[in-house]
């Protein structure tokens, strides 16, 4: 099978995967009733007002399905590593014959993509170790889990913003100067002889 065909697949199931995990995840968040949104809610670097939160979800006895929303990240976590290493190694795959040394480079780069993914488990067991002791957590772990979550958007905007940029920046100026792998646009274009 075409190289392109086979990364493009895996791209497309691995995107297909990350958006159902995803639907599913914030319907999960929603079953839980917690006080905020997911977005406040991992970016809250205050231990008090997690607390705050925490005993809301204890009051109404809902704790355990935060607690289920937390472990089910853990599958959309390996859905969005799939995604980004795979669009990676499809873009890798798209430059072959345009820009060889640019494709071997996102080739060797194509496991970093998953960093943001690693960030966000780290960041899921800090929540999970807070929800373990959602009234007597160590006050650290508040600041620890929203500095995870700004991490892991940093993150996915380098990986989504460098690999894309990368990747348009060697398509558009190949690797002309005396480059004798590089093919132009149009050959290119047409794929494998």
């Amino acid at each position: 099978m075409n190289r392109r065909l086979a990364w493009a697949a895996l791209a497309a199931v691995g995107i297909a995967a990350a958006l159902a995990a995803q639907i599913r995840l914030q319907a999960l968040f929603a079953t839980a009733e917690h006080p905020t949104t997911l977005l406040r809610s991992n970016h809250n670097a205050d231990a008090a007002l997690a607390r705050d939160w925490h005993r809301t979800l204890l009051d109404q006895g809902t704790l355990d399905r935060m607690v289920t929303t937390e472990r089910f990240d853990y599958l959309w976590m390996l859905a969005l590593a799939a995604a980004l290493v795979s669009i990676t190694m499809l873009a890798s795959a798209l430059l072959e014959r345009r820009a060889p040394r640019a494709s071997r480079r996102l080739r060797r780069l194509a496991p970093a993509a998953a960093l943001p993914a690693a960030v966000d488990a780290a960041e899921n067991a800090v929540s999970l170790a807070m929800l373990a002791d959602p009234l007597g957590f160590p006050e650290l772990l508040a600041p620890l889990h929203a500095s995870l979550a700004w991490l892991k958007l940093a993150c996915v905007v380098a990986v989504a913003v460098g690999a894309s940029a990368y990747t348009l920046v060697a398509a558009v100026k190949g690797e002309r100067h005396g480059d004798h792998d590089a093919v132009p646009p149009r050959l290119a274009a047409q794929g494998p002889p």
